[in-house]
């Protein structure tokens, strides 16, 4: 499949080429693989794997992984018997951090894969609070999905369509969030998550599409991501 590489706070990553050094530090990536149908995938700097694993459809990788700054090939690798997409270029600024995906752009007909890098704006959480956002991967270009919590009347995000991510927000933290999908004002059935929230962390409330065990029907699919630092 023909990639398409998307780089998001593109004049940033433009201005930290001008301090490019010899030896630059280190900046951080998570990945994930939202590419229906894809059976693995593995991100490629200058031809070496970020994932030492190569990840299945709906998965992550479980922390930030170390990548060198400055100026990299980047690359996406489907499977063991297949070719690397075409490379691109990608300036990596220096003590960054960023969440890598892939995902079709169901924008396009035929739609077309992307490996889209986003710059994630990692701070420290107020005393006792969590930081959260939500990223919208479920592949419906019609949908915009509110993200409700039981025992609130307001939902925390509103109308996320799809590949849009929400800045982080502060939240009080539980040992058990409900969350519930609502779209157009009505509850989507059967949308029913418990996810921990704790205290001084970061997180992102993944939304993507999974089979159904019994139906082998998709349904939408909550996970959280901790962005351990």
């Amino acid at each position: 499949m023909r990639f398409k590489i998307v780089f998001f706070l593109a004049l940033l990553i433009i201005s930290a080429c001008s301090n490019w050094k010899e030896e630059p530090a280190i900046s951080k990536v998570i990945f994930i693989n939202a590419l229906p149908g894809s059976n693995e995938a593995t991100l490629l700097f200058d031809g070496q794997p970020l994932n030492t694993k190569p990840l299945v459809y709906d998965t992550f990788t479980t922390s930030y992984r170390d990548i060198r700054a400055g100026r990299r090939m980047v690359s996406v690798k489907l499977s063991e018997y297949s070719e690397p997409s075409e490379e691109d270029t990608f300036y990596v600024p220096e003590f960054s951090y960023f969440t890598a995906y892939i995902t079709k752009d169901i924008t396009q007909t035929p739609e077309v894969g992307r490996l889209y890098f986003y710059q994630d704006a990692i701070i420290k959480p107020a005393a006792g609070k969590a930081n959260v956002r939500f990223m919208n991967l479920y592949p419906d270009k019609t949908a915009e999905i509110d993200l409700m919590v039981s025992g609130r009347t307001d939902a925390l995000f509103t109308k996320q369509t799809f590949g849009k991510i929400t800045a982080f927000v502060s939240t009080d933290t539980s040992s058990y969030y409900t969350f519930r999908l609502r779209q157009k004002g009505v509850v989507i059935p059967n949308t029913v998550y418990n996810l921990k929230i704790t205290r001084q962390n970061n997180y992102t409330i993944l939304l993507t599409d999974s089979l159904g065990n019994a139906t082998g029907e998709k349904k939408p699919r909550l996970q959280l991501i901790t962005h351990q630092q």
